[in-house]
């Protein structure tokens, strides 16, 4: 660890090249607060922050499991820590199998394990949501090929397939969840067969189209604190991802209702993202998921004056934030490397490959949604004029990546 190899730290934060991970550094940071930052790699995107009081550099999560959390363990024991963050998926779900060791030495930015691992599995998540009277796209829950048959014929397509979890442990690995459309009773078949045996019974749903929505929560054993909503505005893949243009938007009573609902359900304490979709039939919100961790459009809120990384500092020490009362609306957030990327995605792919809906802009409509978004008010989330290094390590690895394409077509 270096950047003063301080033997007592306020907060470590694991995923340094997430950028919400960045969001954190830079909001606790700014509060005076000493940030560890954990990564594969030297000099991550967080850790390229002024904000960044020091690095650990742990083995690969996705590769070696165990490694990663012997090293998360032994690092916190030979430090002085007050909370710890887990910012991914993967992490969350390695963190929560050692909580139980991690908790004497440090708080944990972690639910309750069995509210994390329910709310982790979707299938779980949307029955849950039935019995709670909270809208769900139409799903089935096949356990197998054989299942699905009988029922194939009969689906309106096209039609979405979805893997239980984002991640599931085989061993001392983990298999990857993936979102996946169907637009027919074989094409169906084929890719659950597929996805069933990378991960078992994955579910079927309806597709929605209308736009995304969500709301950030941090709750304290059930009951919440602090609510904030946005609209994804532009999506990396287009037809459904991580958001590259969003605003802040009104609280939905129905979105608080439901969202506070399935919270207080789990007994959920910490932060989380419940993603919705508004159904552009009868604009009734339909339940996705929810991200039991900090979520990708995290600069968004702090940029609004919701301070959710700071609020969950205090909470985790025991001490009452203040609330604002109110915040901007319409304020609006722009990843922009992420929309150089959907720009190039919509001009370099054919729409039907895309599973674009109807109303989705074309190549023009996106140039030119771009180009005015460029000279717009919105916020860049990476580029902070008081702390250039993470947008500079981003843009030096964007065009490394861009040129080993480039390299790999010769």
């Amino acid at each position: 660890m270096n950047k003063g190899n301080l033997s007592f730290m306020d907060v470590l934060v694991t995923d340094g090249d997430q950028r919400a991970t960045v969001a954190v550094v830079r909001s606790l940071g700014r509060k005076g607060l000493q940030v560890i930052v954990g990564e594969r790699r030297d000099k991550s995107l967080a850790a390229c922050s002024k904000f960044c009081s020091g690095q650990f550099v742990y083995p690969s999560p996705v590769s070696d499991p165990i490694g990663f959390q012997q090293a998360l363990l032994e690092h916190v024991k030979r430090h002085s820590y007050k909370l710890l963050i887990p910012m991914t998926d993967l992490a969350c779900t390695l963190t929560a199998e050692i909580i139980e060791q991690l908790r004497p030495l440090l708080s944990v930015a972690l639910p309750d394990g069995d509210a994390y691992s329910l709310a982790s599995d979707k299938a779980e998540l949307i029955k849950l949501a039935q019995s709670l009277g909270i809208p769900v796209p139409a799903t089935l829950f096949p356990n197998d090929t054989a299942q699905l048959e009988t029922v194939a014929v009969n689906l309106q397509y096209p039609v979405v397939l979805k893997a239980r979890r984002s991640r599931m442990r085989i061993g001392n690995s983990f298999a990857n969840g993936h979102v996946q459309y169907a637009n027919s009773r074989d094409e169906l078949i084929a890719k659950f067969a597929e996805s069933h045996a990378n991960m078992p019974a994955p579910i079927v749903q309806e597709r929605i189209e209308g736009s995304g929505c969500g709301l950030f929560a941090l709750c304290l054993r059930g009951e919440p604190l602090a609510l904030f909503a946005h609209r994804r505005l532009r999506e990396k893949p287009p037809s459904g991802g991580v958001s590259v243009l969003r605003e802040s938007a009104q609280l939905d009573d129905r979105l608080s209702t439901y969202s506070c609902k399935l919270l207080k359900a789990l007994n959920w304490t910490g932060v989380a993202m419940v993603e919705f979709k508004l159904d552009a039939r009868d604009n009734t919100p339909k339940l996705m998921e929810i991200n039991g961790r900090f979520w990708g459009s995290l600069q968004l809120a702090i940029d609004c004056g919701m301070d959710f990384p700071y609020w969950l500092y205090q909470v985790s020490q025991k001490v009452s934030p203040v609330f604002p009362e109110t915040y901007p609306i319409g304020l609006q957030s722009r990843w922009y490397l992420g929309d150089v990327d959907h720009l190039l995605i919509i001009w370099l792919h054919r729409r039907k490959t895309l599973s674009l809906s109807r109303d989705y802009p074309g190549r023009i409509g996106v140039l030119v949604d771009f180009v005015k978004e460029t000279w717009s008010s919105s916020k860049n989330e990476m580029l902070h004029v008081d702390d250039l290094g993470p947008a500079r390590r981003e843009l030096r690895d964007y065009l490394a990546s861009v040129i080993g394409k480039l390299k790999g077509r010769r």
